[in-house]
């Protein structure tokens, strides 16, 4: 039971931007989602039932898993200090 990876539009502007070794690093980290979404190190956020948070490095991807489509949904994926600003 293999999970599909999607990156919000938002999500795939800002890793973009990203240097190429930190995207290479994530994209290495979100990788193994597919077979496992919520590994050990992931932590459930708060306020939300399916949103989780996963850290690689001074990065955070924010992700949420939608059972019924077996997909993993990344919201954002970007260093500690600016993850969470709105």
């Amino acid at each position: 039971m293999a999970y599909t990876i999607r990156f919000s539009a938002h999500a795939a502007r800002v890793f973009r931007k990203l240097e190429r070794p930190v995207q290479a690093r994530l994209y290495e980290a979100i990788e193994p989602l597919r077979e496992n979404p919520r590994p050990r190190e992931s932590e459930k956020l708060k306020g939300s039932d399916c949103a989780c948070r996963f850290r690689v490095g001074d990065y955070r991807i924010l992700y949420e898993i939608i059972e019924g489509a077996l997909v993993v949904y990344v919201i954002m994926a970007r260093h500690r200090r600016e993850v969470y600003r709105r």
